[in-house]
């Protein structure tokens, strides 16, 4: 009966143990988001963002504020340079002359699921 016990036991523990699949590693990955804005300060979003990384860990947000007069300049080289920011805010009555310059967003958005145990 011991022996069937330890032979069931080591054979049932070891359908716990997966490999991870190499999509999952991949979205798992330690990310940098550039995030610019012009009418904020880094004291308005320190919470947000701070709270945010706490839920995900493996995303870094660099938040840049710019001056209200260097911001669509620099925005704009820097889209065209390939160095534009991952997320940047325009005031709503700027949207029509950006709209030529935008993508729209992927109509399906997927984010890695992680599960922590023992929290």
């Amino acid at each position: 009966m011991l022996l069937l016990t330890v032979v069931v036991t080591v054979t049932l523990a070891g359908f716990g143990c997966k490999t991870v699949s190499k999509e999952v590693v991949e979205r798992s990955k330690p990310i940098s988001l550039k995030y610019w804005r012009v009418f904020d300060g880094d004291d308005t979003f320190s919470d947000i963002i701070l709270a945010y990384n706490a839920l995900h860990p493996n995303i870094t947000i660099q938040y840049r504020k710019l001056l209200f007069e260097e911001y669509e300049r620099e925005l704009l080289n820097a889209i065209a340079e390939d160095r534009g920011p991952d997320i940047f805010s325009l005031h709503h009555t700027k949207l029509p002359e950006w709209q030529e310059r935008l993508l729209p967003v992927a109509p399906v958005l997927s984010v890695p699921f992680r599960e922590i145990q023992g929290t």
